[in-house]
């Protein structure tokens, strides 16, 4: 069965020291409050070709704690060869692994079983950029397959999940270096989720 979804997020965010990328935290449900940290590193490979990958982790509290070091979150191994026509348009490529962290969603919110579950994302993104004076204007589109799988490397209850992401992006530098930057983005999100009524059914997809 296909269920479709849709969502709508807003985010304002203030960046500052040196910026060469953005690496985005997961989502993550079942808590109020969550620690994100990442490392990585971005390879010019020639005038087109652009290597990017990175590895994170992430904690988090329980939903009626702000305990955000209390219990694992996810930990995410992700890697993106990004390729430049020119310098308006843009396309990537991308592979992600993630382990996630299972909870009940009653107190006092334990550890399922099985206590956490795989994850792997294929994406594609194309990239629109435009420059208004000191304003920079990114648009991307992004279709990803996502497949779960349980600690024994078996297909969750479900196995299957198609997103399409249309986001918006604004940029404004704070100095004339660009080191400091703040940016705002709208992003809309559908979602269509293949189910196994066979297999036991997992609430949580982040």
């Amino acid at each position: 069965m296909s269920i479709p979804r849709f969502g709508l997020h807003l985010f304002l965010c203030l960046f500052c020291g040196v910026v060469t990328a953005q690496v985005s935290p997961p989502g993550l449900d079942g808590t109020r409050f969550v620690f994100w940290g990442a490392v990585g590193f971005s390879q010019t490979l020639n005038q087109k070709l652009t290597l990017s990958m990175y590895a994170g982790g992430a904690t988090m509290s329980d939903p009626d704690s702000w305990s955000l070091l209390h219990k694992s979150g996810i930990a995410v191994y992700n890697h993106e060869f990004q390729y430049k026509f020119n310098p308006t348009w843009q396309v990537s490529i991308a592979n992600s692994l993630r382990l996630q962290s299972l909870y009940t969603d009653e107190y006092p919110f334990k550890k399922e079983d099985p206590s956490y579950r795989f994850e792997l994302r294929h994406y594609a993104r194309l990239y629109y950029k435009q420059q208004y004076r000191r304003l920079s204007m990114n648009y991307s589109f992004r279709p990803e397959l996502r497949t779960f799988y349980s600690p024994d490397w078996h297909l969750s209850s479900r196995p299957v999940e198609l997103r399409f992401r249309l986001k918006g992006q604004a940029s404004l530098p704070l100095n004339e270096s660009k080191t400091n930057l703040i940016i705002g983005a709208n992003e809309l999100l559908s979602a269509i989720d293949e189910y196994n009524s066979s297999l036991p059914s997992e609430p949580r997809h982040s």
